[in-house]
């Protein structure tokens, strides 16, 4: 801010000078369009698959329990807890 001259009568006036931004190649924010999404989805998926395979259908096998995949089945509803939990991170 500038300080222009004045008189000794008068009171100090300050001009405004707006924050410039400084400009780069790549934004701020980036907005995910539909095959992004849908990318993330599977890549979700597979993750999903791969840990329910490795933890959950050897205990269930083991013990020789049935595996439903049903939503409201146990097994159903440990795949849907472990697709949460690698949903959040």
């Amino acid at each position: 801010m500038e300080q222009e001259t004045m008189t000794p009568t008068q009171r100090p006036v300050f001009k405004y000078e707006p924050p410039t931004e400084e400009k780069t190649g790549f934004p701020a924010q980036y907005y995910a369009g539909f095959w992004i999404r849908f990318m993330a989805y599977l890549i979700d998926l597979l993750v999903t698959t791969a840990l329910s395979g490795i933890l959950i259908s050897p205990v269930f096998r083991l013990a020789n329990w049935k595996m439903d995949s049903s939503f409201f089945a146990i097994y159903g509803a440990l795949v849907t807890i472990v697709f949460l939990a690698t949903l959040s991170s």
